[in-house]
């Protein structure tokens, strides 16, 4: 019995670190020629049932039933867990991290899904390592991340393989590890490898004699930094102290028994003809799973994986029920046909993906397919960059539906600015990778938008037009044409811009019958204003100023030739004439008037007023004759100064002819001229302040009609 032949040690801390519940979960099973473990990390949020507890105890209890080393044990037990996780899920998905490993007491096996670890450590370093199943990992592996720096990384967490997964769970089966005496194994979930790297492992080792000091020692160093978030931690230390060897034993049994066989060896004789046609038809068979698996590697080199799929497929039909030796060659043929099964799969899955648009999707089997490849020990590297090349178009596809749908988004929200620029940049990226579809799309969208956009441009420019064609028309109604034409003709350069000719054509109608309108009405204006002239015209003849009486008739012809109406031109021509003969003969009368008042004016210094006065009357009746009533005025005040000096002077001889007179009868005739001279004195003072009056009277009427 290997468990009796040789010594494993095990001991396991399990705490629920600064939370309230642990959830973590690890047991293990040591049977007589078997031991397994299982060491689990619950990664979801429900709160009622533990994910981890319940998938550790469904991969034991399936070990039980049919204890193995081989990666179909462990397997079928990772999907039996998987698919407890799935069908516990209720309101919550439940998720684990899990690592299962067996041994048969001289070799090992490990099997995960997730980032939960195991650590071989022989001599003092670190034989072997389990892979994580996350982002971080694969980038390590890519070459883009240091391996030190994955505890510390923030992708360390996402995971592309756990247990709980809806579908495509594929975990990962490490080959069988040989073990030697004194070799160390840790297992650990993400709680002791974030906070206790490989260096704290090996240093926990130095010195410790027993599993128990190691897990000591390694918790005291996590406590002691004194963590606010600590997760879960679990910690399994397993010392192999002797591994089993075989004593020989087996080969004396084997002996002893071939010995005791004879009498059996006619039977197995038949029994090997028999066996000779079954294991010759299961040639055939692995010689037809070996035709399709080459003829699916080529279909992979063609990179039809649709149809490498199905030859796989029925390559591994044909061996299905053909028992396989392990580790024989038709065995290893086997699990190769398994890998390139799976990355068809997965190819096949991301292309269905990129079918449907999903590229988010296609880039996450793209990337397990690059996880994949490296199984398959002799797939080329023609074929791997094919795999990148399909990842890396995937993510140009997705980053030119992402450019589309913020177009889109743009666009919906009348933002054509950003919308241009997004579907431009969909549409360069499209023309740069050769992506019809997506160029085309994009194109399309484009003109699209820059229609709608050339649309509300048109649509601003008619409703502006629409805003000047309301104000001309609130001006029109006011009788300000001027700034009424200015807004129809705005509104038409804005209608012309929106491409409405028809309004376009309307505001300059508008404008034309305003000009009509406009004309017409400063016609009848000058018109007036021609009547206007004419009125006053007549009334400088009337008041003798023919000159002005000219220049307003000359007035008024202007106004009616710009008013159009020739027609009455020729009366004011008249008016003209008249005005001037009279004008000319005016000035005649004016030359005698001026003549007789220069006379009057030598008589008065003669101090003959009497000739002086009649002069200056003469002279007044040329002025009355011509109109003139401030001249007839002045000549009438004139006439008054003579009369009165002429008074004056007959008054001083009257005097002195009294005194030479000594007689009454003398007396009495001078008396009696006197009295008649002045007598007729007061007749004709009497005659002027009539006749000054009637001037006076005449000047008033005039000042009125003014």
């Amino acid at each position: 019995m290997r468990k009796e032949n040789s010594t494993f040690k095990t001991k396991f801390i399990s705490e629920a670190g600064s939370g309230l519940k642990n959830t973590d979960y690890f047991a293990f099973v040591e049977l007589d020629n078997y031991a397994c473990y299982c060491i689990a990390d619950g990664i979801d949020r429900d709160k009622e049932k533990e994910s981890a507890k319940l998938a550790v105890e469904e991969a034991i209890r399936r070990f039980l039933e049919k204890p193995s080393i081989k990666k179909s044990c462990i397997n079928r037990c990772l999907k039996a867990a998987n698919e407890v996780l799935k069908s516990e899920s209720r309101e919550l998905r439940l998720e684990a991290s899990f690592l299962m490993v067996v041994t048969n007491y001289n070799t090992m096996r490990w099997g995960s899904a997730g980032n939960t670890r195991l650590y071989h450590v022989r001599n003092g370093s670190i034989k072997n390592k389990s892979a994580d199943l996350s982002l971080s990992s694969t980038l390590a592996e890519q070459g883009r991340l240091p391996q030190d720096k994955i505890e510390e990384h923030e992708e360390r967490h996402n995971l592309y393989c756990y247990l709980g997964m809806p579908e495509k769970f594929l975990p990962i089966l490490s080959d069988k590890i040989k073990l030697e005496d004194g070799d160390t194994i840790y297992l650990c979930t993400k709680g002791i490898w974030e906070n206790a790297g490989a260096p704290e492992l090996l240093d926990a080792l130095e010195e410790a004699k027993e599993p128990e000091e190691v897990c000591d020692s390694v918790e005291e160093l996590i406590l002691a930094r004194q963590k606010k978030n600590l997760p879960s931690y679990t910690l399994c230390t397993i010392f192999a102290d002797k591994v089993y060897k075989d004593p020989g034993k087996r080969k004396k049994l084997i002996k002893k028994l071939l010995i005791a066989a004879i009498p059996l060896l006619i039977l197995a004789l038949t029994l090997s003809i028999t066996f000779y046609i079954l294991h010759k038809k299961n040639q055939e068979k692995i010689t037809t799973m070996l035709s399709l698996k080459e003829t699916g590697i080529q279909y992979i080199e063609e990179q039809n994986y649709k149809r490498a799929l199905e030859k796989f497929k029925e390559g591994l039909e044909a061996v299905k029920k053909v028992k396989l030796k392990e580790k024989s060659e038709p065995y290893l043929e086997k699990e190769e046909l398994e890998q390139y099964q799976k990355l068809s799969e997965l190819m096949v899955d991301a292309q269905e993906a990129m079918d449907k648009k999903d590229y988010k999707q296609a880039i996450h089997f793209y990337e397990l397919a690059l996880v994949q490849v490296k199984e398959i020990l002799d797939y080329g590297a023609e074929e791997k960059q094919y795999i990148r090349e399909q990842k890396e178009l995937a993510a140009a596809y997705l980053e030119i539906l992402s450019y589309i749908q913020s177009g889109d988004k743009m666009a919906s929200i009348d933002n054509y600015a950003e919308a241009i620029e997004a579907y431009e940049s969909a549409l360069s990226l499209a023309r740069d990778i050769f992506y019809t579809e997506g160029k085309d799309e994009a194109s399309t969208k484009l003109d699209e938008v820059k229609a709608e956009q050339h649309q509300q441009l048109l649509d601003d420019y008619i409703e502006e037009a629409d805003e000047y064609a309301d104000r001309a028309e609130d001006e029109e109604a006011g009788g300000y044409y001027t700034m009424a034409k200015k807004y129809y003709k705005e509104a038409a350069n804005l209608y012309k811009k929106g491409k409405d000719k028809e309004k376009a054509k309307e505001m300059k109608t508008k404008i034309e019958e305003l000009e009509e309108e406009e004309s017409t009405s400063e016609k009848d204006q000058f018109a007036a204003n021609a009547d206007v002239n004419i009125m006053k015209g007549d009334q400088a003849v009337e008041d003798g100023d023919y000159e002005k009486a000219l220049s307003y008739y000359q007035t008024a012809i202007d106004y009616y030739t710009a008013a159009e109406k020739t027609d009455s031109i020729p009366a004011v021509q008249a008016k003209m004439e008249l005005a001037q003969s009279k004008n000319t003969a005016t000035a005649k009368q004016e030359a005698q008037a001026a003549r007789y008042i220069e006379e009057a004016a030598n008589k008065e210094k003669l101090k003959d007023y009497a000739a002086a006065a009649v002069l200056y009357g003469l002279a007044r009746d040329i002025y009355r004759e011509a109109g003139m009533s401030s001249d007839v005025n002045y000549m009438t005040k004139l006439i008054s100064e003579m009369d009165k000096k002429a008074a004056s002077e007959t008054e001083n001889q009257t005097a002195a002819d009294t005194n030479l007179a000594d007689n009454t009868k003398t007396s009495t005739g001078t008396s009696s001229t006197n009295t008649k001279e002045g007598s007729t004195k007061t007749d004709t003072s009497a005659e002027d302040d009539l006749e000054k009056e009637g001037t006076e009277e005449e000047t008033t009427g005039k000042e009125l009609t003014k």
